[in-house]
């Protein structure tokens, strides 16, 4: 009887120690379990920051390759346009002389409305030519004091903007120091713009503002609303939204400003160019 009770007991015990072992085993493939998952939560979230290290040096292969490309194109416009404006100038030149001579004789009045017709076209295509190589090629500023207006007047007499488009000008007799042949080829461009913008009839609103230490000048017109876009986009070289544009004309603006230490946005609601100019820019330039 007593052997019977102790090998009873010997089972118990033998059986207990099977749970536990059971037991421990299943706790030891838990933590296996539970270890394996946290390295393969690694391992995953390694590959995924690996895939987005790729996809940003993917993008900037490709942000470099479209860099190269616009250079390229660039580097082909400027060589083509030193070339144009090498081949064109020498014939315009003969031209204006011829009219100043015609223009020393006798004319009708229709004789005079004609030439100036080309003269006006002359200016045109050499303002074209200027406003080419100042995108491709910065030649030195050549600073003198002048009336924003006089060269805002020059700019109107030479683009011939429709009589349809209403020009105002406000505050504009005010002192600038800047070059004022560059400074032209940024309202041609900026002037141009309009009129196509507003369809060749609208209100051209030119006015500047003096702070203490700037000259502000707003060039706002009264065409449609340039789009978000679009309007991040209008000082980006080769960028253009007209069929026939080339896209260097705002660009080229922005270079020309620069040069003057300054600044030029584009807003929407209404359409206003803001240009900066600093009033010591003399001094800047001397100690560049």
């Amino acid at each position: 009887m007593k052997k019977q009770t102790v090998k009873k007991h010997d089972n118990l015990i033998n059986t207990e120690q099977e749970q536990i072992r059971k037991i421990a085993t299943k706790n030891n493939n838990i933590e296996k379990i539970n270890f394996l998952k946290t390295e393969l939560e690694i391992a995953a979230n390694q590959i995924q920051m690996q895939d987005a290290e790729l996809e940003t040096a993917t993008n900037r292969i490709q942000v470099q390759d479209a860099e190269m490309e616009k250079s390229a194109k660039l580097s082909a416009i400027g060589l083509l346009s030193s070339q144009i404006a090498h081949d064109l100038r020498s014939p315009l030149a003969i031209i204006e002389s011829a009219l100043w001579l015609l223009r020393q004789n006798s004319l009708t009045e229709e004789q005079d409305d004609k030439l100036q017709v080309i003269g006006r076209a002359v200016n045109k295509m050499k303002s074209e030519i200027d406003r080419t190589l100042s995108f491709v090629r910065n030649t030195p500023l050549e600073i003198q004091t002048c009336l924003i207006s006089n060269i805002i007047q020059s700019t109107l007499s030479n683009i011939n903007l429709p009589k349809s488009i209403k020009v105002k000008t406000i505050n504009c007799d005010v002192m600038i120091v800047c070059d004022p042949k560059k400074l032209e080829i940024v309202f041609t461009n900026l002037f141009n713009n309009a009129a196509d913008a507003m369809s060749k009839s609208g209100d051209l609103i030119i006015e500047v503002i003096e702070d203490q230490n700037s000259n502000i000048i707003k060039v706002q017109n009264s065409g449609p609303t340039i789009p978000k876009d679009v309007l991040s986009k209008l000082f980006v070289p080769l960028f253009t939204t007209k069929q026939n544009g080339t896209g260097l004309g705002l660009s080229s603006c922005r270079n020309i400003i620069t040069q003057h230490a300054g600044t030029i946005t584009a807003s929407s609601e209404p359409t206003v160019f803001t240009i900066e100019i600093p009033k010591n820019l003399a001094s800047i330039v001397e100690k560049a």
